[in-house]
């Protein structure tokens, strides 16, 4: 409670924040943040639309609770990690027409 008071609070999407968002709604059932806490979603900050950490001090809680675009991107993340240091096995995929129609 007490950091996601301190915090610069930025979630994934504001909309999930209130149904499953833990530590943050239990700061809001306390009163010590208000709905009005979230900073900015993710991709604002990342978009430039809102501003990210601004000093040394400052804590930004980042709260991910999964968005498909951030299991795609950590999932590429790993691969190219994997590939640049030769771990792993290929495989060979199928392109998504190919493999649904078998053609």
């Amino acid at each position: 409670t007490t950091t996601i008071q301190r915090a610069t609070y930025v979630p994934d999407l504001r909309e999930r924040v209130l149904q499953d968002a833990g530590s943050f709604i239990h700061a809001v059932e306390e009163g010590v943040v208000s709905e009005d806490a979230i900073h900015a979603e993710l991709g604002e900050v990342v978009a430039g639309e809102a501003p990210g950490r601004e000093t040394e001090a400052e804590i930004t809680v980042f709260d991910s609770g999964g968005t498909g675009i951030e299991t795609v991107a950590a999932a590429h993340l790993l691969y190219e990690t994997a590939r640049e240091k030769g771990l792993g096995t290929p495989i060979e995929f199928s392109p998504a027409s190919q493999a649904l129609t078998g053609e």
